[in-house]
């Protein structure tokens, strides 16, 4: 546990310190991703981008007009989102801010949602019994975001709840422009977080937001002391149709936005994560083969 904790807080510290020194974080140093290594920078394109995987070379000028808008967020902008034809909004972090804030949030992601599988999935012989252990993680906030005011707290999605895509998402997530043409991720937005108004049950109708993938660190680290927990991070998502205030009823066109994250609850230093948990062995569960598939 000492050295994943190190392990962090020193890439963590490291990448702050550049970030932070920097005007420009995109051209301070090249930096090796945790996701992917040797990530090719390339220069943007203005000639349309052919998905020949997906559509036909010889769609007429009508059947592209007849496409869904999903559809064609994928015909005119994957996987360059930066062509001129791509009229879908697309604001990506940079490789550095993403290598600072992402890696810890995907293996949290991972490691939580592939140990809930067994218990959430339909087949499972131990469908529907979360151990309590799990249940007390999936139970306790992750973050709180604020939307016009007020407060929101956001818990893990995993597969057996609502873990899945999001069905009627109009929008790219806004990873490094450089990992999305590489291929690493799509235009399909998975859910990984829900939020609830502060303090309220987590139960189906009063789901306010819906918020994918790894919080987006966006910098404003600050000029003294830098620590990247009290810095500029968002969750990328939307409303749903049971907000209480505005409530989205945009379906099949929703489109994404990000909503501020204001506290954090799950955190590599001085606060939850699986690796922390993993730490106490395996007394902390209740079947010995979760410890070793999740911890191993």
């Amino acid at each position: 546990m000492i050295l994943l904790k190190n392990k962090y807080k020193f890439q963590i510290l490291f990448l702050v310190f550049l970030s932070a020194c920097s005007s420009q974080v995109d051209d301070a140093v090249d930096v090796e991703v945790t996701i992917a290594s040797d990530v090719q920078n390339t220069t943007t394109t203005s000639t349309q981008q052919k998905n020949t995987n997906w559509f036909p070379d010889d769609l007429t000028e009508d059947e592209i007009n007849d496409l869904s808008e999903q559809n064609k967020l994928y015909y005119f902008c994957y996987p360059d989102p930066t062509v001129e034809e791509c009229e879908y909004k697309y604001d990506g972090v940079s490789l550095l801010l993403w290598d600072i804030g992402a890696p810890f949030w995907i293996e949290q992601i991972a490691k939580i949602s592939n140990w809930s599988q067994d218990y959430g999935n339909p087949g499972s012989e131990r469908l529907g019994e979360y151990p309590q252990e799990l249940k007390d993680i999936l139970s306790s906030p992750a973050f709180k975001i604020s939307d016009n005011n007020d407060i929101y707290d956001c818990f893990l999605s995993v597969p057996g709840s609502t873990g899945g895509r999001m069905m009627g998402v109009i929008g790219i997530y806004p990873a490094p422009l450089e990992l999305i043409r590489d291929g690493l991720y799509n235009y399909e937005p998975l859910i990984s977080w829900e939020c609830y108004p502060e303090n309220e049950l987590q139960t189906y109708n009063n789901i306010s937001h819906k918020g994918s993938w790894s919080p987006l660190l966006r910098g404003n680290f600050g000029n003294h002391s830098p620590n990247p927990r009290n810095a500029s991070w968002f969750m990328w998502g939307h409303r749903t149709s049971y907000h209480p205030i505005s409530p989205n009823n945009d379906f099949p066109n929703i489109v994404p936005e990000e909503f501020e994250i204001i506290e954090f609850f799950w955190w590599w230093d001085d606060g939850f994560s699986i690796e922390q948990f993993c730490s106490k062995g395996t007394g902390a569960f209740t079947y010995e083969e979760d410890y070793d598939s999740v911890c191993g």
